[in-house]
């Protein structure tokens, strides 16, 4: 497989001399380059690029698909990580599932939702054994406000054995969004008692209580997102909301 990445992508490497990194086609140079990838994606890239010019096959290509998801490319990501998924056709099922599974992410991260749900699907039909799969795929149809279809992923998920207090957090947030207000508050009450660290299952139950006019219990599960999570997605969140509902008591919470 050979893509050209746009100039856009390539004045984002650092230019390290990485050509004489030592690469080879082994656990370990995949392992270094993976980590790169996630933690300085733009050395992450520029090492993929080398190691592929040099041999690095299929690794190489997965390694510059999470770079380019590192440096927020999600269209050129999704379209790596597809391509990829679909090339890796002498390996397990499982490992090329996954694949797909980051490509799906990627692709709904470019709000391309068809093509990310179009990954799913035929991850899940490699891998239909594996739950995390059902929770990516219900993140996707509620990106879609396919609500039904997500709550329906997220249950034969849980009864696959998925992390409980993940799947109860996304539930509920399906059930909120759908208007179902008593079941999510059912699944956010034992999606924090499931997992009580969780910022975004506290404030999944905040978002839900907010609406439920119980502004007293939303405003100690946001203080609680806060302790838990004060520089997270979650606290920014819960910050927002609690000044929101300060200055504006009938503010509309932010998920």
């Amino acid at each position: 497989m050979s893509h050209v990445f746009p100039a856009a992508v390539a004045c984002l490497v650092s230019g390290a001399a990485l050509a004489d990194a030592d690469l080879g086609n082994d656990a370990a140079s995949y392992d270094r380059c993976m980590t790169t990838a996630r933690k300085e994606p733009a050395d992450g890239f520029e090492m993929a690029s080398v190691w592929k010019e040099h041999g690095g096959g299929l690794p190489a290509e997965h390694c510059a698909g999470v770079a380019l998801m590192g440096l927020k490319q999600f269209a050129l990501a999704g379209d790596q990580l597809e391509t990829l998924g679909k090339e890796m056709v002498r390996e397990a099922p499982g490992l090329r599932a996954q694949v797909l599974s980051q490509a799906g992410e990627a692709w709904l991260q470019a709000g391309q939702v068809e093509k990310a749900r179009a990954d799913l699907d035929a991850a899940i039909g490699l891998d239909p054994k594996d739950p995390s799969l059902l929770v990516d795929r219900a993140r996707i149809h509620a990106a879609a406000k396919d609500y039904k279809a997500a709550k329906e992923d997220l249950n034969r998920a849980l009864a696959g054995g998925a992390a409980r207090g993940e799947v109860l957090t996304y539930r509920a947030a399906a059930n909120r969004l759908s208007g179902d207000l008593k079941a999510a508050r059912q699944d956010a009450d034992d999606a924090v008692k499931a997992t009580p660290n969780s910022a975004d299952a506290w404030l999944e139950r905040a978002n839900i209580r907010r609406l439920q006019k119980d502004d007293k219990g939303a405003h100690a599960d946001w203080l609680k997102v806060l302790e838990l999570a004060p520089d997270s997605p979650a606290g920014d969140a819960a910050r927002d909301n609690i000044e929101a509902m300060d200055l504006h008591p009938d503010a509309v919470v932010k998920p």
